[in-house]
């Protein structure tokens, strides 16, 4: 779960949670006519996840917001969504909707769910490897070196290994 209750892809973490968010699963059928009429239906397997939605970045910085966020369009990261298991994702679309609004941009989004090798990156606590820093576990999981060193206030120095039995918060 996500322990801040904020959205977030990567290291960005959205200044305020988009008004609406829309979480699609859909399965694969197959179905065909039997020689008796009846019609046989047959589940194939689930289609990837797809999370939309649409929100307002607010403040006199909103377009340089919006713009850190299109910087990651294509990208694959963990994505944190509020009540919600993260999940590995891709930035898919990003559309910025005008209005008159003054000192806020509205957007909308779409991620599409995907498969990581490494499926550490959707748990939100893991243990040092003896080998890795929280500048590697930043690098890996896609989040921001400054979140983890305040989510990790026991480990003194992020430019040095985790020991194996020390944990690590993600969240």
């Amino acid at each position: 779960m996500n322990c801040d209750g904020m959205m977030s892809f990567g290291d960005f973490v959205f200044p305020l949670n988009p008004s609406i968010i829309r979480i699609h699963n859909e399965n694969r059928i197959s179905s065909a006519l039997t020689s008796d009429g009846i019609t046989d239906v047959s589940l194939i397997g689930a289609k990837p996840v797809v999370i939309s939605g649409s929100g307002c970045f607010p403040g006199n910085n909103c377009v340089a917001v919006y713009e850190k966020l299109r910087a990651k369009l294509g990208n694959a990261a963990v994505l944190y969504l509020p009540a919600q298991k993260p999940l590995f994702a891709v930035l898919k679309k990003l559309e910025l909707v005008c209005d008159d609004t003054e000192n806020a941009v509205s957007y909308s989004f779409e991620f599409v769910g995907c498969r990581k090798n490494n499926a550490d990156g959707l748990r939100r606590v893991i243990f040092g490897d003896d080998e890795s820093t929280l500048w590697d576990y930043s690098f890996r999981f896609g989040l921001n070196i400054d979140t983890l060193v305040r989510l990790n206030p026991h480990i003194r120095r992020p430019d040095l290994p985790v020991k194996g039995d020390e944990r690590v918060n993600l969240c």
